[in-house]
């Protein structure tokens, strides 16, 4: 006779819960977890891991069903933006098309006493005022052996 019994008359364990991958599929499409999942079938957390890992028809029923999840959504918060919801439409253009808050706080420094220019000011000249101004700086620059010229990536604090 053996010594370890266990290994050669194992007990049974409990019968396998038949999985209904529509459930699965529903859990997942209202942004269930899998915890949530085990749940409503009736089984542990780790009893649907070992279930998963035999059976990846499981998986695919989930990710489907976390895919609508997505998709409903996107649907919902995009038909808002276009009834006129600022909040949605800004959260949408940051998520999707990767805008920002943040403004462009670059100046312009002008040393040599001459001062600040703002880059809204800028914005407002034409091209010959741009060229003349560039031509000054130009002009100031060459004629100091500092620099005369910086541009900012940071507002002054």
């Amino acid at each position: 006779m053996p010594k370890n019994k266990a290994l050669v008359d194992p007990k049974p364990g409990p019968e396998p819960v038949e999985i209904d991958y529509k459930i699965v599929e529903q859990i997942a499409q209202i942004g269930g977890t899998w915890g949530d999942v085990a749940t409503v079938i009736g089984i542990t957390e780790r009893q649907l891991r070992n279930r998963r890992a035999l059976d990846p028809k499981i998986d695919q029923h989930y990710r489907y069903g976390i895919g609508n999840c997505i998709k409903s959504l996107r649907a919902k918060q995009f038909k808002r933006a276009m009834e006129g919801s600022d909040t949605m439409l800004i959260w949408l253009g940051k998520n999707l098309l990767n805008q920002t808050d943040r403004m462009d706080s670059r100046r312009l420094e002008v040393h040599a006493s001459v001062g600040s220019i703002d880059l809204e000011e800028l914005a407002g000249m034409s091209n010959e005022e741009l060229m003349e101004r560039l031509e000054i700086l130009e002009a100031i620059k060459d004629r100091t052996d500092e620099d005369a010229i910086d541009i900012e990536h940071e507002p002054a604090e």
